[in-house]
């Protein structure tokens, strides 16, 4: 047995994201709306992420907030924390993500809804929807009540005919314990429409290059890809001599009767023995040998990096391989191929370096050193000196950009006071007590700044914040303009 609890001109099933916003743009339009939600202290839930923004999805929070949404506005009134994610990235990949407090979230969102004119909340589950000659007539709760409506529109979200998998067990049910919403589903298939179930969890995942393809069958896994086949003769070839089991005597007595002739290095006892350059070199130190392997000619005409060796270098890189296939390409050790890398592209991160060289010749996109980083990389006296003349230069440059005043450092000294002045000193260029400001470092931005005074937030966002207090005022008390 049913009754008509009230009529509407729009029925929202759903309180989630994309229902609040459709029952408040219909009841702003002046269209009375009545939003039915399972559970009235899940208004605006944010179960998996409670983070507003993104690359993607900020894109639509700002299309949300250009139209007169509520999200973004609901984002700022609850946010803890602000980032701006893709910064090593060019502008066009920008993208503000605001990290909300789900709590206050919620509470924000009900309020704006019970607040708002021609818009009623209820505490109802939804299982059908009344249809008329093709035409929707209402919706009928989960207790028998119905409510005529003009239009509905259905935002149920992950919770229609929801299943909550873990493991083996599959359970009917909506996220954060919430049920799911069954009987709506089954009247949507009798009205002649098609549902798609969504999978929202986050499967469990794997590096790829943290995986020996080497020691995978071909084929176990279905078909593969058709890299997979070339990664994995990369596999055998820089996982081949990285064995874990334990040296065995006549592995030792071997390693002695090699090392006795004085002829091989540790490329060629790697390749003899099927042991890493590290193992050799640490059993060596173990076992208390003297005689240690021939070192390589670091300093000959053999030696020196030619165009050709670049050429093979960043051809290698390009095509993944790792550093020991290309220093047996090469001739030379591992350890010689990742200092010259790092010398060039200040990083051994092969992904990093392929993305700056791309399809140039080697050298290429490589980045400037920084003061600290070219001291670092300085091989000679002459560079050394040169290096420490340019940082003389850059700071002298700095200090006569401050000001000629004596007292200079009163910007970065915490014994400057601003009425007294220094009562530590009467020549700055002389003090001994000198105490830096330590830096602070904004919690809206994480920009560092440096002040005198404690404060939460740099110069910036105090004065953003300012900003939007005031606008909210304006809203608030319907003023164009703060008096």
């Amino acid at each position: 047995m049913s009754f008509v609890a009230g009529s509407c001109d729009v029925a929202v099933i759903g309180a989630g994201h994309a229902g609040i916003e459709a029952a408040l743009a219909a009841a702003r339009l002046g269209l009375h709306t009545i939003l039915f939600t399972i559970n009235l202290d899940a208004v605006g839930n944010m179960p998996c992420n409670p983070a507003i923004g993104g690359t993607g999805k900020g894109h639509l929070v700002r299309e949300i907030d250009a139209l007169g949404g509520e999200m973004g506005v609901a984002a700022d009134a609850s946010c803890i924390q602000y980032r701006m994610l893709n910064r090593g990235k060019g502008p066009a990949v920008h993208s503000l993500r605001a990290q909300a407090d789900r709590q206050r979230y919620k509470m924000y969102m009900k309020r704006t809804l019970e607040q708002q004119e021609h818009l009623e909340l209820k505490q109802a589950q939804i299982v059908d929807i009344q249809v008329e000659n093709g035409h929707v007539r209402g919706v009928v709760t989960q207790l028998g009540t119905s409510y005529a409506a003009r239009a509905v529109v259905v935002a149920t979200g992950t919770y229609l005919d929801s299943t909550v998998i873990t493991g083996e067990s599959v359970v009917s049910s909506g996220p954060d314990g919430m049920h799911a919403s069954i009987g709506l589903a089954d009247r949507l298939r009798q009205l002649g429409l098609s549902l798609r179930r969504f999978k929202t969890g986050t499967p469990p995942r794997v590096n790829r290059r943290s995986i020996d393809f080497s020691k995978m069958e071909p084929l176990a896994l279905g078909e593969e890809p058709a890299w997979v086949a070339e990664q994995r003769k990369k596999d055998f070839q820089a996982f081949a001599i990285q064995r874990k089991d334990p040296w065995t005597p006549d592995e030792d007595a071997r390693l002695k009767m090699l090392l006795q002739q004085h002829r091989y290095g540790y490329a060629e006892l790697s390749d003899m023995l099927r042991r890493s350059a590290g193992a050799i070199q640490r059993r060596c130190n173990d076992l208390g040998l003297k005689e240690r392997p021939v070192k390589a000619d670091n300093h000959g005409s053999s030696a020196a990096w030619t165009q050709t060796d670049f050429d093979v270098l960043a051809d290698g890189i390009r095509k993944g391989n790792s550093y020991t296939a290309i220093g047996k390409a090469l001739g030379k050790s591992e350890k010689a191929v990742r200092g010259k890398v790092y010398f060039v592209y200040l990083t051994e991160n092969q992904d990093k370096v392929r993305a700056m060289l791309k399809d140039q010749p080697w050298g290429y996109g490589a980045p400037d050193p920084t003061v600290k980083q070219a001291v670092h990389l300085s091989r000679t006296r002459t560079e050394t000196v040169q290096t420490l003349e340019m940082l003389c230069s850059v700071l002298r440059k700095r200090i006569n950009d401050i000001d000629d005043n004596p007292y200079w450092q009163r910007l970065m000294c915490a014994n400057w006071d601003e009425i007294k002045g220094c009562d530590r000193c009467e020549n700055c260029d002389e003090c001994t007590e000198f105490r830096r400001i330590p830096p602070q470092h904004c919690a809206r931005c994480g920009r560092s700044f440096i002040e005198r005074k404690e404060n939460t937030f740099c110069p910036t966002c105090r004065l953003a914040r300012k900003k939007k207090a005031q606008r909210h005022w304006c809203r608030v008390n319907g003023a164009q303009t703060r008096p």
